[in-house]
């Protein structure tokens, strides 16, 4: 894991369906969080969030917020998933998106990486916000074409 602490950052929660997953977070209750169907296909996507994890700690760890990191990768995971997974329910797609997260962050930080939008530092934090899901999509579309009979 990156040297990346959480710490308390303002955050603004976005209303449903206004960014795609934002409001239809996994649910938890109590300490156990609402368990998606077995994922098929997680294993595609691991190596490259590895990667891009590594990527990211490096480029931006000591430059984004901590909660502006963690939204960054999810949004990357949200992108590098959903050409597979647009078409299952927003549970199954939200449920691999927090198993990836959670091979990083912890359980909490993973569900706040995926349902709130944290207050940017600086104006370029938006745009890197988009280019990373773009670039999510993008690569997630490669993977899916590749290996379609895995998922």
């Amino acid at each position: 894991m990156s040297n990346v602490m959480f710490e308390r950052t303002p955050r603004v929660e976005l209303p449903a369906m206004s960014r795609g997953f934002s409001a239809l977070a996994v649910k938890r209750t109590g300490d156990e969080r609402a368990q998606a169907p077995v994922l098929p296909g997680i294993d595609v996507f691991a190596a490259k969030a590895e990667a891009v994890w590594s990527v990211l700690t490096g480029r931006f760890a000591e430059r984004l917020s901590p909660a502006e990191f963690d939204h960054l990768y999810a949004l990357f995971i949200f992108g590098l998933t959903s050409p597979a997974y647009e078409a299952e329910q927003p549970a199954v797609h939200l449920g691999i998106c927090g198993e990836l997260l959670e091979r990083k962050l912890s359980p909490g930080r993973a569900d706040a990486a995926l349902r709130l939008v944290p207050e940017t530092t600086d104006s370029w934090v938006l745009s890197a916000f988009e280019m990373m899901e773009r670039r999510g999509v993008e690569t997630g579309r490669a993977l899916t074409e590749t290996y379609e009979e895995d998922l």
